[in-house]
């Protein structure tokens, strides 16, 4: 399956991990660094899935990773605050998620098994607009203010819905375009 929820984008895209990889690199460089060796060997580990660095195109490229992924990102998803936070990688703007917090699971579990996350008064026309925003904004230098506030509406056991506001960070976004290797 397609990484994109939507048929008209006008970006190719691509997942990739290449800024955390580096940021194992300088540790796993730095013998004096309590977790150089633990960045060593999962280093040796990632370079046999080159996809991680150059750009995941497809779901099953994350689901065939699963585990190594969730080793990868175990900086940025400490288990000591699984059952605190509510947060997931996401496909911007898409339905898209994986390595949950055991939070954030518990409430998808708890909506049901028929239960679509989407985003609410979110459209494919909606997503191409953001799309194009991003595009100028990198690459032409515009100040488009394209952010408005996205919520998720997710229902409890109880049948009472509840409002998330989405914050995606974009810290890796801007990364990967500035690098033109993936978004």
């Amino acid at each position: 399956m397609d990484l994109l929820s939507f048929s008209d984008t006008p970006f190719r895209l691509q997942l990739c991990f290449c800024h955390i990889i580096e940021n194992l690199e300088k540790v796993a460089a730095n013998a004096a660094h309590g977790d150089s060796l633990r960045a060593q060997s999962l280093l040796e580990e990632v370079a046999l899935y080159p996809e991680l660095r150059n750009g995941i195109t497809d779901i099953s490229q994350v689901t065939g990773n699963k585990e190594l992924i969730k080793r990868l990102l175990a900086d940025y998803f400490p288990a000591t605050l699984t059952l605190n936070e509510i947060k997931a990688i996401n496909i911007p703007y898409t339905n898209i998620f994986f390595n949950h917090t055991e939070r954030f699971r518990n409430i998808l579990n708890a909506a049901g098994p028929d239960f679509d996350i989407n985003i609410r008064d979110f459209d494919e026309h909606q997503y191409y607009v953001i799309s194009c925003c991003l595009i100028l904004n990198e690459y032409y230098g515009t100040r488009l203010d394209f952010n408005k506030p996205l919520f998720y509406d997710i229902p409890t056991a109880e049948g009472i819905i509840k409002h998330y506001r989405i914050l995606y960070n974009a810290d890796f976004w801007k990364y990967c375009l500035q690098k033109n290797q993936c978004l």
